[in-house]
């Protein structure tokens, strides 16, 4: 009968004691640098009433900053904060908490561009920053034409006139932290030129042909590899000229046509100038060997040769013969035979 009423006393104690269960917590808010951070307590300890809410706000682990259950606090740096909240309960028991917040650092906007030219897409290359431990959410773009863009990174604009506008471009971390920046953009216009040709497009073999770029223009590039505002063409195919003017490009090409000619040349202008400087059958290895053979007016040979390969430049003895008219006589195994008037030109 003791043993019972004892375990009754024991029970009845147990009841009458208080409990001592408490949670420390707050929340807090996420600000750009600046603002004021918000913190609020959201301890709770349900028996045993808070008495003291006290903050650690510089992560010294002294909680001498601040009490109180609802703290504004305007940090002077950006970054991660280690920030710790203690509660103390009537009955002294404590509980602390330490959370970190973040105040957002400001992005750095900027960017650069290529190719402002008009009817043509200019290049946008965002280069804008913000801190180590950050990120960049969103960038919105306006190019000062009445579009805008709001979901690439680094996008291309076609401008369709020329002009100059104005570009903003936005960035936005994933705070909300915003920077803007805005440049002038000067859009130039697409240069315009012709194409002069001396001489007709389409020509027969050993003939030639000179275009003429005509415009106004910074430089020229041909599809040769010339860079002069003229070239002379003798070979057939399809050619281009592209000049600049201001960074801007604009581009022409052209068709040359060359007809085979069969047969021999009767003119040799051997000045050098990489044209008819020497005497050609035309398509020889389609004839060779060729058997040929020069002579003056009164018969004297002046040039032989029993495989000819078209490299003779009206010469005799190792120089030069004066201009004039000259006989030649032409022998190929493939059946090719002539023989008529050549004429020295120089």
């Amino acid at each position: 009968m003791m043993r019972i009423n004892f375990l009754l006393l024991i029970f009845l104690i147990g009841l009458s004691l208080p409990s001592y269960s408490q949670t420390a917590d707050f929340d807090f808010t996420e600000v750009c640098l600046g603002d004021t951070t918000l913190l609020t307590n959201t301890s709770t300890s349900p028996t045993d009433p808070i008495v003291n809410v006290s903050w650690d706000l510089d992560n010294d682990l002294q909680f001498d900053d601040a009490s109180g259950n609802e703290i504004k606090f305007k940090f002077s740096t950006a970054g991660v904060k280690r920030i710790g909240l203690r509660i103390i309960t009537e009955g002294g028991s404590s509980q602390a908490i330490y959370q970190d917040v973040l105040v957002g650092s400001f992005p750095n906007a900027n960017f650069t561009f290529d190719n402002a030219c008009s009817n043509d897409f200019t290049k946008f290359t965002n280069t804008s920053t913000i801190g180590d431990d950050e990120d960049l959410e969103d960038f919105l773009w306006s190019f000062g034409d009445g579009r805008t863009n709001d979901y690439e990174t680094s996008p291309s604009h076609w401008y369709s006139s020329p002009g100059i506008y104005s570009v903003e471009l936005i960035a936005i971390s994933f705070l909300g932290c915003r920077d803007t920046i805005t440049k002038p953009i000067d859009v130039q216009p697409v240069p315009t030129f012709s194409l002069e040709f001396v001489g007709d497009t389409i020509f027969t073999e050993g003939g030639s042909v000179t275009v003429n770029a005509v415009g106004e223009f910074d430089n020229i590039v041909w599809s040769t590899g010339a860079t002069t505002e003229s070239i002379t063409i003798t070979q057939g195919g399809s050619y281009s000229a592209e000049i600049k003017k201001g960074g801007c490009p604009s581009t022409k090409t052209f068709t040359i046509v060359v007809n085979d000619r069969e047969g021999v040349a009767t003119i040799i202008t051997p000045n050098g100038d990489g044209f008819n400087d020497t005497w050609k059958i035309f398509h020889i290895n389609n004839h060779t060997p060729c058997k040929v053979s020069v002579f003056t007016r009164d018969g004297k040979e002046v040039f032989s040769s029993n495989n000819y390969n078209n490299d003779w430049g009206g010469t005799y003895q190792g120089k030069p013969l004066p201009e004039g008219t000259y006989y030649y006589v032409l022998s190929c195994e493939s059946g090719l035979v002539r023989k008529g008037a050549l004429n020295i030109i120089r």
